[in-house]
């Protein structure tokens, strides 16, 4: 009875966060693991951060600056700016990279299938709308004001919608309800008081309303060879609803040649209900919680996100969380409470990575994002800070018991889980991985404590590993001499404070001739 009582009282301090040897004056074994998991993890920060770059952060000076604070990637919104914006500000990036001697990684954000508000009047650029006002919406263009705006993108929209639908305005800051509907305009009367602005994004809810938009557009089309000719390294599809869409643009000149990452951006139920199947043939899922809350129930949201980390985490593909992460620093300088525990929620659900969207992006006008390095100050802290928190070994033995009973093993992703398991055996520091691109995945997959250099002969491949979670990378001429390049992985890791003298690290070599994938495995002391 005794001994059942401390273990419950045990159970229920971790569950408070009350470490009970600090109560008991006692240390187990569960409780050394966790110190040393507590002792490793704060070195570096392993959830990746990524960063919207937009008229406040389009210089090479304000882009050193993000890189110094942990940015790893960057994104470019096209359904915001230009190409010559894009171009210029791709250009000033790869300066600043230079010049840091920083890796990041490019990845461009398209438009998809989406619906947007137009253009308004100069004095009408941010009007306030009136509850229970009489609001008009065309589908040939107008110049918006207090009374109307055009739709853009989709002129047979009136087709799909009936009366008492719903339009949402920038993801639900504004709805109205339509109240009659003719060939080239909607009527509506405004559900709430709120501002309306051009180029915003516009979602319909509604019993019956089944928006049938082609998936693949002319300017998508433009935009992805835009990413192809200036070297992008990973393309976030916007609207995927089915595997099919990711494949549509797999299948479009460039992408495959360019060895281009696609990304899928969940954004609606129809996404949701088919996530196995986009996530399958994808290289990635991102998550957009902007859209998606708005055609799933708010309250379901929680779970739903967790629900796809979870997904992504047991078949080892990276998972990337947007929308309102520290939201409230596009206008200042410090984020709210809540915003510090949803970034904390994020991480221990795993996501490998987490995007800053307004803060960082900013508008033409100066109306916000004057905070953007900021806001990476403070991601970058509470990272850090969560990732204390986080018990390796359990995610670790999540994961490989999920995949060991749901699937045969790959002999390759067979070596990478064991040297996982090794680094805990020796408590190795590092570990580092001589790769092609592939091996790097697995390693990632089952959660080290410790974080992952990946070395390789492929500036493309440095980049795209930036993604995932823990990876770090390092470029080199060539991989042919494995000692060579050993060193030069161990040299560069002292130097940036990745290891100590003394300290173990475990190397994993992936050879692309061997059929097996991975060569060996080997702990190398510092």
């Amino acid at each position: 009875w005794y001994q059942r009582r401390v273990r419950g009282s045990h159970r229920n301090m971790d569950i408070l966060g009350i470490r009970p040897e600090l109560i008991s004056g006692s240390l187990d074994v569960a409780s050394i693991e966790d110190t040393k998991e507590r002792r490793w993890s704060h070195r570096t920060a392993k959830t990746k951060i990524m960063c919207t770059l937009g008229p406040a952060t389009r210089t090479k000076e304000k882009i050193i600056e993000l890189l110094n604070e942990g940015m790893e990637i960057a994104r470019f919104n096209l359904s915001h700016e230009t190409h010559e914006f894009h171009s210029e500000v791709v250009v000033n990036l790869r300066q600043a990279c230079k010049e840091t001697g920083k890796n990041c990684a490019l990845l461009l954000d398209t438009h998809g299938p989406e619906i947007r508000t137009g253009e308004m009047k100069e004095q009408f650029k941010n009007v306030i709308l009136k509850q229970g006002q009489t609001f008009t919406f065309y589908v040939n263009f107008v110049l918006g004001d207090n009374e109307k705006c055009s739709i853009k993108n989709f002129f047979d929209l009136p087709k799909f919608v009936q009366k008492g639908d719903q339009i949402f305005v920038d993801y639900g800051k504004i709805s109205f309800t339509i109240k009659s509907i003719s060939k080239f305009m909607i009527v509506t009367e405004v559900d709430n008081e709120g501002s309306l602005g051009d180029n915003k994004i516009v979602t319909i809810v509604g019993k019956k309303a089944n928006i049938e938009k082609p998936f693949l557009s002319y300017q998508d089309t433009v935009d992805i060879d835009f990413a192809v000719r200036m070297g992008f390294d990973v393309i976030a599809i916007s609207y995927v609803s089915r595997a099919e869409d990711v494949e549509d643009i797999r299948s479009l000149p460039g992408v495959t040649e360019s060895g281009i990452k696609l990304v899928s951006k969940i954004e609606s139920q129809i996404a949701l209900d088919n996530l196995e199947a986009i996530a399958s043939v994808s290289d990635g899922i991102y998550v957009s919680r902007s859209d998606l809350a708005v055609e799933v129930p708010f309250y379901a949201m929680p779970h739903i996100q967790k629900r796809i980390a979870t997904h992504c985490n047991k078949i080892g593909m990276p998972c990337i969380l947007a929308t309102q992460v520290l939201g409230s620093m596009a206008w200042n300088p410090r984020p709210t409470r809540a915003e510090c525990t949803d970034i904390t929620n994020a991480i221990f659900e795993g996501y490998d990575c987490i995007v800053l969207t307004d803060s960082t992006a900013g508008d033409a006008s100066g109306n916000f994002g004057s905070y953007a390095v900021e806001s990476v100050v403070r991601l970058n802290k509470q990272i850090k800070e969560a990732e204390k928190e986080i018990k390796y070994r359990l995610e670790y033995s999540k994961i490989r018991n999920f995949t060991v009973g749901s699937s045969d093993m790959s002999i390759s992703e067979s070596v990478a889980s064991s040297a996982v398991k090794t680094a805990w055996d020796v408590e190795a520091t590092l570990i580092i991985v001589l790769t092609t691109g592939l091996s790097e995945g697995y390693v990632a997959k089952y959660r080290p404590h410790t974080p992952i250099l990946c070395v390789t002969d492929s500036s493309q491949t440095s980049r795209q590993v930036l993604i995932r979670r823990a990876c770090i990378s390092l470029l080199l001429e060539s991989l042919e001499d494995r000692e060579k390049a050993s060193e030069t992985a161990i040299a560069y890791a002292k130097k940036h404070r990745l290891i100590e003298p003394g300290e173990l690290v475990v190397e994993i070599y992936g050879d692309p001739s061997n059929e097996v994938g991975v060569a060996s495995v080997r702990v190398i002391k510092v």
